[in-house]
C-alpha cells in the first residue's frame, strides 16, 4: 500500500511515532489553573486539564475532590479517583464538578481538587507542575423586586462580591471599594432599614454589624435551619454629566442571608451585667434579650446608670427586670432574687428576696403576673462588718404564653416538679451593683449665737442681788427659830413652835 493512500489518522500516528523516536519528549499533563471560582447556581464546575507537552502522546489521569469547607453532598458532589482520557493530539479536556443549589448563605466555601496519573511516569507521559485546584463556591441568592428608586438604573445583584460573616449572634457583611469602583458612602448605604448604616470604614472596605433581629432582619425557618435574610443598598457613580436629561448614578440592591442549624439555644452572650443576649431556634421563642435595671423612684422610669450606688439604710430600692424579643410573645419568670456581697451569684454572704416568684423579705413590695416586665422594691440594709458592699442579683426564665404547663404558669408555688431542659436551657442570671448602703442621719439642728447686750448683763446683776437677798433672809429665819426655841425651853412651859404665829 502506497503512502499516499494512507488515511490522515495514519499520517498522524506515524509522524507522531518518528517526532518522538527523535525527540523523546512526553506528553505533560496539569490542570490549567491553581484556583477556581463559579456560582453555586452554576450548573457544573468545569475543571480544565490540557497537555503541554507532546500532543502525540495519549494519555490518561484520574480525579479527586477533597471537602474543604464546602461539603460532598451539601454543596458539590464528589468525584472520587475519576479517570478521564487524554487522545493522541488533544490539547485539553474539560471535566464537570457537579454543582448543588443551596438556599442558605454561608459565605464563601470551597474544596480541592487533585489530579493524578493513570500509573506510573513514564517517557510517554508525565505530571506537569499543577496538580492540585481550589475550586472556592460563592452563594446564589435569588433576585429580589425593588419598588422604585430615586433616579439612575437599579440592578439586583444576587452575585455580587460581597463578604459575609455568619456569628452566632449577628452578622458581618463588607464591601471592598476594588469591587465597587464609585461606592458612594452616605446615606444611600444602608441595610432594610435605612437607619441600619456602615459601622466601619477605611481605605479599602466599609462595614456593616448588626444583631440577627435588627435593621428588619426577616427570618425564615425550613424546619431544619432559620435563615436570618437582609439587603445592602448602594449607590455608584462614574463620570458627572453635563446633561441633565441622563445620569451615571447606578444604584444596587445586594440581598443576601445566613443560615443556622437548629438546636435548642445557639448562643448565649452577656454585654454587661444587666443582659443577656439569646440566640434560639426553640419553637415558639425565637431570639430574646433579658435586662435588669434599677431605678431611682418609684415610678420606675429613669434608670440608675451609674455604680457604685449609695442607698439609705431602710430606704427603698427599686429594681425591674425583663425579656425582650422581635419575633415572639413572651413571659418572664423570678426563680431566684437575692442579695450577695460581690458579684458572683453563688457568694456569701447572701439574702434571699424572692425564690419561685415568692416573697422572702418582710420588706418586699411585689406582686408576681404572667407578664414580659416586672418591678419590685425592697428596704435597704447592709451585712455585716467586714463587708461594704450589696449586690442585687435576679435568675430569672423564660416561657412561652399561655403554655399552661410552664413555671411561669405555676406563680408563686414552692414546686419541686423537675424543670423542662428549655427552661434550664434558656435561665439567666442578672446582677446590679454594687450598691454601698449608709446610715441614715438626721437633719442637723441649727446653732445660734448671740452678742451680749447691757440689758443682758442688767438682768443677770438683778438675778444676783435677789439671790443674796433671799438667802440673807432665811438665814435670819432660821437663827429667829433657834432663839425662840430657847427662849420657850428655858421658860420651863413645853408649848409647841408655830412659826407663823411669832411673825
Amino acid at each position: 500500500m502506497h503512502v499516499k493512500e494512507l488515511s490522515s489518522m495514519a499520517k498522524f500516528l506515524i509522524l507522531a511515532s518518528f517526532v518522538h523516536l527523535c525527540t523523546g519528549q512526553a506528553g505533560v499533563f496539569q490542570l490549567r489553573a491553581a484556583e477556581l471560582r463559579v456560582s453555586e447556581s452554576s450548573q457544573n464546575a468545569i475543571v480544565v486539564v490540557e497537555n503541554t507537552g507532546n500532543l502525540a502522546e495519549s494519555g490518561a489521569v484520574r480525579i479527586t475532590t477533597v471537602d474543604g469547607t464546602a461539603k460532598a453532598g451539601e454543596d458539590y458532589t464528589a468525584l472520587t479517583d475519576q479517570r478521564h482520557e487524554f487522545p493522541f493530539g488533544v490539547s485539553r479536556i474539560e471535566v464537570s464538578i457537579p454543582m448543588i443549589l443551596n438556599p442558605e448563605i454561608e459565605g464563601e466555601e470551597s474544596f480541592v481538587v487533585n489530579m493524578r496519573l493513570d500509573g506510573p511516569s513514564s517517557p510517554s507521559q508525565a505530571l506537569g507542575a499543577r496538580t492540585t485546584m481550589t475550586v472556592t463556591i460563592i452563594d446564589h441568592i435569588p433576585e429580589k423586586k425593588v419598588q422604585g428608586s430615586k433616579g439612575g438604573n437599579i440592578t439586583v445583584d444576587s452575585e455580587s462580591k460581597i463578604q459575609i460573616v455568619c456569628q452566632s449572634d449577628y452578622i458581618e457583611v463588607s464591601l471592598k471599594f476594588s469591587d465597587f469602583p464609585g461606592l458612594v458612602v452616605d446615606s444611600s448605604l444602608h441595610l432594610e432599614d435605612t437607619a441600619c448604616g456602615v459601622g466601619y470604614k477605611d481605605d479599602t472596605m466599609v462595614k456593616f454589624t448588626f444583631g440577627l433581629e435588627a435593621c428588619k432582619t426577616e427570618q425564615e425557618d425550613d424546619g431544619k435551619k432559620i435563615y436570618y435574610r437582609n439587603t445592602v443598598y448602594l449607590n455608584t457613580t462614574g463620570q458627572p454629566s453635563d446633561d441633565d436629561a441622563i445620569t451615571r448614578e447606578h444604584l444596587k440592591v445586594i440581598p443576601f442571608q445566613c443560615g443556622y442549624n437548629k438546636k435548642a439555644t445557639i448562643s448565649k452572650v452577656s454585654y454587661n451585667p444587666r443582659s443577656t443576649l439569646f440566640t434560639t431556634d426553640a419553637e415558639g421563642f425565637g431570639n430574646f434579650t433579658y435586662f435588669m435595671d434599677m431605678y431611682e423612684d418609684k415610678s420606675n422610669s429613669k434608670a440608675v446608670t451609674e455604680f457604685p450606688k449609695e442607698v439609705g439604710l431602710g430606704e427603698k430600692m427599686y429594681f425591674g427586670f425583663r425579656v425582650e424579643s422581635g419575633d415572639s410573645k413572651l413571659i418572664v419568670f423570678p426563680e431566684v432574687c437575692k442579695a450577695t456581697s460581690s458579684s458572683s451569684f453563688d457568694s456569701t454572704p447572701d439574702h434571699l428576696i424572692i425564690e419561685n416568684a415568692c416573697s422572702r423579705d418582710n420588706t418586699l413590695e411585689y406582686q408576681y403576673g404572667q407578664k414580659s416586665q416586672h418591678f419590685f422594691n425592697v428596704a435597704a440594709f447592709r451585712f455585716k462588718a467586714g463587708f461594704d458592699d450589696v449586690y442585687m442579683h435576679c435568675k430569672v426564665t423564660v416561657c412561652r404564653e399561655n403554655d399552661d404547663g410552664s413555671r411561669c404558669a405555676k406563680g408563686c408555688e414552692p414546686s419541686k416538679r423537675k424543670r423542662r431542659s428549655t427552661e434550664e436551657d434558656m435561665s439567666a442570671n442578672l446582677y446590679i451593683g454594687p450598691l454601698k448602703p449608709k446610715a441614715m442621719t438626721n437633719e442637723p439642728v441649727e446653732e445660734h449665737s448671740y452678742r451680749e447686750s447691757e440689758s443682758d448683763s442688767s438682768m443677770v446683776l438683778i438675778v444676783a442681788v435677789l439671790v443674796g437677798v433671799l438667802g440673807a433672809v432665811a438665814i435670819g429665819l432660821i437663827a429667829a427659830v433657834i432663839i425662840i426655841s430657847r427662849r420657850r425651853n428655858s421658860s420651863g412651859k413645853g408649848a409647841s413652835l408655830i412659826v407663823a404665829e411669832e411673825i
